[in-house]
């Protein structure tokens, strides 16, 4: 179950049909009336629980932390590279010399 507030949108867009998506400002009533209606629709719930078994890896550590190495790498790789001004510098420097 997810509101519109923040990064939890995706996280229900992730989810597909194994989630809940509520509007931002969602007020515990309207909580409770999804989960009211969840529990009164069991061809639903078991409709929900199959897609996010198939999910599920999709929110597991591991792809969590392969991301963040991955993230990772390509963020070291671009600030490990010089930057056009300082080749340039150094260039100028090596030709006046």
């Amino acid at each position: 179950m997810c509101t519109a507030a923040g990064g939890l949108k995706d996280v229900c867009e992730a989810a597909g049909p194994g989630s809940i998506f509520l509007a931002k400002h969602a007020v515990p009533e309207q909580i409770a009336v999804a989960f009211e209606e969840l529990a009164k629709n069991p061809d639903r719930l078991r409709l929900m629980r199959a897609a996010a078994w198939e999910r599920k890896e999709y929110f597991s550590w591991e792809r969590t932390v392969m991301e963040l190495q991955r993230i990772w790498k390509y963020r070291s790789r671009i600030q490990s590279k010089p930057s056009n001004s300082t080749t340039r510098s150094k260039s100028m420097t090596e030709r006046d010399a």
